[in-house]
């Protein structure tokens, strides 16, 4: 990882990108809000898909440790598609596999 990537995932530093980012949302591990970094798709269809981690976090990250991130964002999503009167197209079920069938071929 280089230097400034380890940098902006401090802690105070994450937590400050966040304040001075209203309006993003971030990295369910680091706290890096997506303005500062790339996240990382994970799609439940050819076309769809959800991301909760930076890509240098999933790369540095457990399938069980991504398992629960994604499921933290994929309950928010619901949350706020039912205040929304949006219907998911998908289960946390298919995401996880997702999840598991994408860590796999990213992970030796």
């Amino acid at each position: 990882m280089k230097t400034l990537d380890k940098i902006k995932r401090i802690a105070i530093i994450s937590f400050f990108l966040k304040i001075i980012s209203p309006g993003f949302s971030y990295c369910e591990k680091c706290g890096l809000p997506w303005s500062f970094c790339n996240p990382k798709t994970v799609y439940y269809t050819n076309s769809r898909g959800t991301f909760a981690t930076c890509d240098v976090c999933w790369d540095n990250s457990t399938l069980e440790e991504l398992q629960r991130y994604y499921t933290i964002v994929y309950n928010h999503q619901k949350r706020s598609s039912i205040q929304s009167g949006y219907e998911m197209d998908h289960t946390l079920e298919h995401l996880l596999e997702c999840v598991k069938e994408q860590y796999y071929k990213t992970h030796n």
